[in-house]
Protein backbone atom coordinates (compact mmCIF):
# COMPACT_ATOMS: atom_id res chain seq x y z
CA UNK A 1 0.00 0.00 0.00
CA UNK A 2 2.94 2.28 0.98
CA UNK A 3 4.37 1.88 -2.43
CA UNK A 4 1.10 2.85 -3.99
CA UNK A 5 0.88 5.83 -2.56
CA UNK A 6 4.35 6.81 -3.32
CA UNK A 7 3.89 6.61 -6.87
CA UNK A 8 0.76 8.63 -6.40
CA UNK A 9 2.71 11.35 -4.62
CA UNK A 10 1.08 10.84 -1.63
CA UNK A 11 3.44 11.01 1.43
CA UNK A 12 1.92 9.21 4.81
CA UNK A 13 1.41 11.58 8.04
CA UNK A 14 1.19 10.53 11.47
CA UNK A 15 -2.31 11.24 12.85
CA UNK A 16 -2.25 12.82 16.53
CA UNK A 17 -5.59 12.05 16.48
CA UNK A 18 -6.74 9.27 18.92
CA UNK A 19 -9.98 7.39 18.45
CA UNK A 20 -11.95 6.34 21.30
CA UNK A 21 -15.37 4.68 19.91
CA UNK A 22 -16.21 4.78 16.00
CA UNK A 23 -19.77 4.18 15.07
CA UNK A 24 -20.64 1.98 12.24
CA UNK A 25 -23.79 0.34 11.02
CA UNK A 26 -25.59 1.42 14.56
CA UNK A 27 -22.75 -0.69 16.01
CA UNK A 28 -20.16 0.90 18.67
CA UNK A 29 -16.57 -0.33 18.26
CA UNK A 30 -14.79 0.59 21.30
CA UNK A 31 -10.82 1.66 21.34
CA UNK A 32 -9.21 -1.95 22.13
CA UNK A 33 -11.08 -3.15 18.76
CA UNK A 34 -10.16 -0.12 16.51
CA UNK A 35 -5.90 -0.46 17.68
CA UNK A 36 -5.58 -4.51 17.99
CA UNK A 37 -2.49 -5.64 17.78
CA UNK A 38 -2.86 -8.21 14.44
CA UNK A 39 0.20 -9.83 15.55
CA UNK A 40 -1.30 -11.20 18.86
CA UNK A 41 -4.50 -11.64 17.04
CA UNK A 42 -3.21 -13.98 14.13
CA UNK A 43 -1.72 -15.97 17.38
CA UNK A 44 -5.00 -16.22 19.32
CA UNK A 45 -6.71 -16.90 15.53
CA UNK A 46 -3.58 -20.19 15.07
CA UNK A 47 -4.51 -21.51 18.88
CA UNK A 48 -8.09 -21.39 18.31
CA UNK A 49 -7.25 -23.46 15.31
CA UNK A 50 -4.99 -25.96 17.16
CA UNK A 51 -7.74 -26.09 19.62
CA UNK A 52 -10.43 -27.03 17.85
CA UNK A 53 -8.40 -29.81 16.08
CA UNK A 54 -8.06 -31.08 19.01
CA UNK A 55 -11.37 -31.59 20.42
CA UNK A 56 -12.05 -32.24 16.54
CA UNK A 57 -10.03 -35.21 16.94
CA UNK A 58 -11.01 -36.61 20.46
CA UNK A 59 -14.90 -36.47 19.27
CA UNK A 60 -16.61 -40.43 18.83
CA UNK A 61 -17.36 -39.75 15.15
CA UNK A 62 -15.53 -38.23 11.76
CA UNK A 63 -15.66 -35.31 9.80
CA UNK A 64 -15.71 -35.69 6.66
CA UNK A 65 -14.50 -32.53 5.38
CA UNK A 66 -11.52 -33.29 8.12
CA UNK A 67 -10.09 -36.05 6.31
CA UNK A 68 -6.73 -35.14 5.49
CA UNK A 69 -6.53 -33.75 9.42
CA UNK A 70 -7.24 -37.34 10.79
CA UNK A 71 -4.60 -38.87 8.30
CA UNK A 72 -1.82 -36.74 9.22
CA UNK A 73 -2.47 -37.27 13.07
CA UNK A 74 -2.39 -41.48 12.43
CA UNK A 75 0.87 -41.32 10.98
CA UNK A 76 2.14 -38.69 13.89
CA UNK A 77 0.74 -40.99 16.60
CA UNK A 78 2.13 -44.19 13.91
CA UNK A 79 5.76 -42.83 14.06
CA UNK A 80 5.15 -41.81 17.95
CA UNK A 81 4.03 -45.62 18.47
CA UNK A 82 7.18 -46.89 16.80
CA UNK A 83 9.71 -45.10 17.99
CA UNK A 84 8.81 -45.63 21.64
CA UNK A 85 8.15 -50.06 20.96
CA UNK A 86 11.30 -50.23 18.62
CA UNK A 87 13.84 -47.55 20.42
CA UNK A 88 14.53 -45.82 17.13
CA UNK A 89 13.88 -42.30 18.76
CA UNK A 90 15.68 -39.32 18.39
CA UNK A 91 19.28 -40.36 18.31
CA UNK A 92 20.97 -39.11 21.70
CA UNK A 93 24.50 -38.82 21.56
CA UNK A 94 26.02 -41.74 24.75
CA UNK A 95 29.49 -40.52 25.68
CA UNK A 96 31.98 -43.42 26.61
CA UNK A 97 32.59 -43.93 30.24
CA UNK A 98 36.06 -43.07 31.24
CA UNK A 99 37.84 -45.81 33.30
CA UNK A 100 40.61 -43.56 34.97
CA UNK A 101 39.94 -44.54 38.14
CA UNK A 102 39.72 -48.13 37.63
CA UNK A 103 43.06 -47.76 36.08
CA UNK A 104 44.53 -45.67 39.21
CA UNK A 105 42.89 -48.56 41.62
CA UNK A 106 44.96 -51.28 39.36
CA UNK A 107 48.29 -49.41 39.93
CA UNK A 108 47.59 -48.79 43.31
CA UNK A 109 47.80 -52.23 44.00
CA UNK A 110 50.61 -52.91 42.20
CA UNK A 111 52.33 -50.41 44.37
CA UNK A 112 51.26 -52.25 47.22
CA UNK A 113 52.37 -55.63 46.62
CA UNK A 114 55.90 -54.30 45.91
CA UNK A 115 56.24 -52.42 48.98
CA UNK A 116 55.10 -55.13 51.39
CA UNK A 117 57.35 -57.62 49.05
CA UNK A 118 60.13 -55.37 49.76
CA UNK A 119 59.35 -55.88 53.92
CA UNK A 120 59.09 -59.42 54.21
CA UNK A 121 62.01 -60.52 51.71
Amino acid sequence: QAAVLKKLGITPIESLIKIYFAWSDGEIIPEDVLYMDLDQFKQDVATGYREALAILFEMPFIEESMTEEYIRKAASEANTLDAMIFGEGIPVSTEPEVKVEEKEAEEEEGKEEVGIGGLFG
